[in-house]
């Protein structure tokens, strides 16, 4: 029989009881991992509250058991309330190899502002993922996780923040950066020639601004593997014409054609709406739609 939750005035105290009726439900739901924001705890959860189940933690603040069945993911939990970020997270930890495609994890959010967690839904992984999932790995061989997550990370807090109080649109293009060669056509003078790679590397958080500066220019970024930024201010130009879905542009369409003919993996910033989107083999993954406010 469940236990009636804590109700108290510490949100630390509801959670971890709202955590155990997870666990519960979790199991009946045919789940075996958990999935839940790393602030939504005061640093530690008693081992008998997980009760055997692994955990992905979005965020960076470290939970309490330390194991191997404790899996992080890099997201900004403040930033990202309801059931949509829950595919973010589940694509990170899928990436990783944290879960299997044919998992179901039990996933824990907040709907609004504060510490309470308000919000309990079992989500399938294949059904997170399927969009862009049309090889046997999501990313491309050259690209590291890392790489991705960054590029992820950087697109997102472009998504929140803008630029100078406007939204921006801009495209970033994950592989390998000699392979592109042929496909691209610089629109100013490359601002990264001459750099050392260490210098601009996405994998360094003081290029961050950098990034987001360079953003506003027409066109995107290309990135190889290794985190290193090779170009910016670059158009690509495929091989090949793809009709993206209604209310979608130029760059949605030419990332959609360049991702099908092009071993890549690319992510775009919508200006019009701070849409996050995927694109993968010529297939689209649309993250949620981020607001300023």
């Amino acid at each position: 029989m469940s236990q009636p939750l804590n109700v108290s005035a510490d949100p630390y105290a509801y959670n971890l009881s709202l955590l155990q009726e997870a666990v519960r439900i979790a199991r009946l739901s045919g789940c075996s991992t958990l999935l839940f924001p790393s602030d939504a705890f005061n640093s530690t959860i008693p081992q008998e509250a997980l009760d055997g189940f692994a955990c992905i933690v979005m965020g960076d603040k470290q939970v309490e058991p330390s194991s191997p069945a404790v899996h992080y993911v890099s997201l900004d939990v403040h930033n990202h309330l309801g059931v949509t970020p829950l595919k973010t997270a589940l694509l990170l930890a899928y990436i990783r190899g944290y879960i299997r495609y044919d998992e179901k994890v039990f996933c824990l959010n907040r709907t609004q502002g504060g510490q309470r967690l308000n919000l309990m839904v079992a989500m399938n992984v294949q059904q997170a993922v399927h969009p862009i999932l049309t090889t046997p790995h999501i990313l491309p061989a050259s690209v590291l996780p890392e790489t991705f997550e960054r590029a992820l990370t950087i697109t997102t807090e472009l998504a929140h923040e803008g630029r100078e109080g406007k939204a921006i649109g801009t495209m970033l293009i994950l592989g390998d950066a000699k392979s592109f060669e042929p496909y691209i056509r610089p629109l100013v003078l490359n601002p990264f020639l001459g750099h050392a790679p260490a210098e601009c590397s996405l994998l360094n958080s003081a290029l961050d601004e950098t990034i987001k500066e360079y953003a506003q220019l027409d066109g995107g970024f290309i990135i190889d593997g290794n985190g290193v930024v090779v170009n910016a201010g670059v158009w690509i130009q495929a091989p090949c014409s793809i009709q993206p879905p209604s209310g979608f542009g130029t760059r949605h369409a030419a990332a959609m054609a360049f991702s099908q003919a092009v071993d890549c993996i690319i992510i775009t910033l919508s200006s019009s709406n701070r849409q996050i989107s995927l694109f993968r083999n010529g297939q689209m993954l649309s993250l949620s739609p981020f607001s300023n406010t």
